[in-house]
């Protein structure tokens, strides 16, 4: 179509040309004729070479938009965002802001574990708003090459607990390249344990129920993954990840885990048990071990429940026996029990219910005078939408954490949060 513009504006041109020559051809003489028809030649040429230079512009940017078209560029959903890479990449995580109010002592009055002892601290009522339990993260993926697709992630967040509270640092939650086979993967990096996946839907993001029954963190490892299918609604994945410990002079921590998913009330589920083991040779080289049960059910529609249960001995590293793992008198791993169960319902699309109890309870025979011998907690929250990706939240939360020949702490919390996810 241009192109036809072009020639016709180039024969509309010779003909006013030669219309104009017709109009002096009487008053010219021979060679003024000449000369003009020499100059309108050479216009006629540089016209052409204009032509020519501007359709070739135009074959440079059809290919370009061709190429374009036909390989997409990987990054554009990152250069909307002001991040770019050679490679996928998507940026995501939650703006939070937290209003607590607690009737008495906490461990971390932002991200409560378990209620102090009046026998050891003063019963005082305490208000805190944060930030700090804000996250950010960067899902990478790509490349691929044949089969083998790589994928990555970088999440951090500013529960930085050094710092002043308005001024808190960045803190790595997630770090890892992955190699994903169509039915095998192996991971690189730092990422959560293999044992007791699952966590609660809490607004106390950094308490997470731990040390009250939900155990289990973040650690460097290298991870194998194995998917089998056994038809197309069931399917057995087992994974064994070799992970580093948390004293720098002990051996690695060996983690595994076989998980079974099935169609449950016509919705996925999973039931997994797993396993840990170590050995923590800063004091005669104590194991610590655990074997645990983790379930994950859709009960119908609109009910789901999930939970995990553990046993083990010596796993403060591992945010269970309330964070006691070795007995400072007799060198001995401290034996404990616990788990934790969360109900959620969602009667309609901006609202969810959730009612959640958790229990850690090591063995009094491990113990010594004061130390902590049972924490439970019960938390009750519900969850509105304000608009697209804000959410208003409103939870409670009851700690109850008993010590050995001391008084017992009780505390009840009320945790108000505005989210924004992005």
């Amino acid at each position: 179509m241009r192109k036809q513009k072009m020639k016709i504006l180039l024969t509309a041109i010779i003909f006013s040309f030669s219309s104009m020559l017709c109009a002096f051809a009487d008053d010219a003489s021979k060679e003024e004729l000449i000369d003009r028809v020499s100059s309108l030649e050479s216009e006629i040429g540089q016209l052409k070479a204009m032509i020519s230079n501007m359709q070739t512009k135009q074959y440079r940017v059809e290919e370009k938009v061709e190429k374009i078209a036909a390989n997409p560029v990987s990054k554009t959903a990152a250069i909307t965002t002001g991040i770019t890479s050679k490679h996928d990449v998507k940026l995501y995580g939650f703006l939070k802001l937290d209003a607590t109010y607690d009737d008495s002592k906490t461990d971390d009055v932002d991200a409560a574990r378990f209620a102090q002892s009046p026998s050891t601290s003063t019963n005082e009522e305490e208000f805190s708003m944060t930030a700090r339990n804000s996250r950010i993260g960067l899902n990478y993926s790509g490349p691929q090459e044949n089969d083998v697709k790589a994928v990555g992630n970088l999440e951090m967040d500013f529960y930085d607990t050094v710092s002043a509270h308005h001024s808190t640092q960045l803190r790595m939650r997630h770090a890892f390249v992955e190699l994903q086979y169509p039915k095998w993967s192996v991971l690189a990096g730092q990422t959560g344990d293999v044992f007791a996946p699952l966590g609660p839907d809490t607004l106390n993001t950094n308490g997470y129920l731990f040390n009250g029954g939900n155990m289990g963190f973040r650690r460097a490892q290298i991870r194998l993954t194995n998917n089998f299918d056994i038809n197309r609604d069931n399917k057995i994945t087992t994974q064994l990840s070799l992970n580093r410990n948390g004293n720098l002079n002990d051996g690695p921590v060996l983690e595994g885990r076989t998980a079974y998913t099935f169609p449950f009330f016509g919705r996925k589920s999973t039931v997994g048990v797993e396993g840990l083991y170590g050995q923590d040779t800063s004091v005669d080289r104590v194991p610590y071990w655990a074997g645990g049960v983790d379930v994950s059910l859709a009960l119908m529609d609109k009910v789901s429940l999930k939970g995990e249960f553990f046993r083990g001995a010596n796993l403060n590293d591992f945010l269970a026996g309330i964070g006691q793992g070795i007995n400072a008198t007799t060198n001995d791993g401290i034996d404990t029990v616990g788990g934790w169960a969360q109900l959620s319902y969602k009667p309609w699309d901006k609202y969810c219910f959730n009612l959640g109890y958790g229990i850690d309870s090591p063995k009094k025979r491990d113990l010594n005078n004061g130390n902590r011998s049972k924490n439970e907690v019960v938390l009750a929250s519900v969850m509105y939408s304000l608009m697209k990706d804000v959410k208003l939240g409103l939870e409670y939360s009851y700690f109850q954490t008993q010590y050995l020949n001391a008084d017992e702490g009780k505390n009840n919390k009320i945790t108000t949060s505005v989210i924004y996810s992005f």
